[in-house]
């Protein structure tokens, strides 16, 4: 069922054709990781959705400027690693869920 009061539209001017189909996956993997009722399917949904994140931010467009020798930094590792470390205060109720951005 398709309820076209909550379309999401997107820009994807600046995306390269990685980038759009980890998006895609991205969507897809989140879809099907929300309404499945398989215990089996939502672990495996789930584990794939966050890995799909992941790759998302290591192919981001941060970083690609000459400007600095972003290189010798990995920030995209930097950037994973503070995450999950938010995503475990999340859990351990830390951090209030906000829904609302």
């Amino acid at each position: 069922m398709d309820h076209a009061i909550n379309k999401v539209t997107l820009n994807t001017e600046n995306l390269t054709e990685v980038q759009l189909r980890i998006l895609k996956q991205i969507h897809f993997l989140s879809i099907e990781a929300m309404k499945t009722d398989c215990e089996i399917e939502f672990f495996e949904k789930s584990s794939m959705l966050m890995q799909q994140m992941a790759k998302a931010l290591m192919n981001s467009n941060f970083g690609s400027s000459d400007e600095f020798n972003f290189d010798a930094i990995p920030y995209a590792k930097q950037a994973l690693e503070y995450s999950m470390e938010n995503l475990e205060d999340l859990l351990e109720g830390k951090i209030a869920e906000d829904f609302d951005h």
